[in-house]
């Protein structure tokens, strides 16, 4: 199971798909039942959820690094950071 995207290829066994019925499907959007059933599924298996969390003066960087694929997992924009 992935959820979100990477810029890595992958290789599949075709054969073993075909064998193990085993089907690969992709979607760019979901809903929040299932973002919230695939956060249960990584609690209950020890999957480790990367997230990371910037201040919102932060915000263009941040950008600018999804833009270049450069963020890996989540990112989370603190609002309440206070900002001098």
């Amino acid at each position: 199971v992935m959820i979100g995207t990477t810029t890595k290829k992958i290789s599949i066994a075709v054969n073993e798909c075909i064998a193990k019925q085993i089907q690969i499907v992709g979607s760019l959007v979901g809903t929040r039942v299932d973002l919230q059933e695939a956060l249960d599924m990584a609690r209950k298996h020890n999957i480790e959820c990367k997230v990371q969390t910037c201040q919102l003066e932060q915000i263009n960087e941040v950008f600018d690094d999804m833009k270049n694929c450069r963020l890996i997992g989540r990112m989370v924009i603190d609002f309440t950071a206070n900002s001098e």
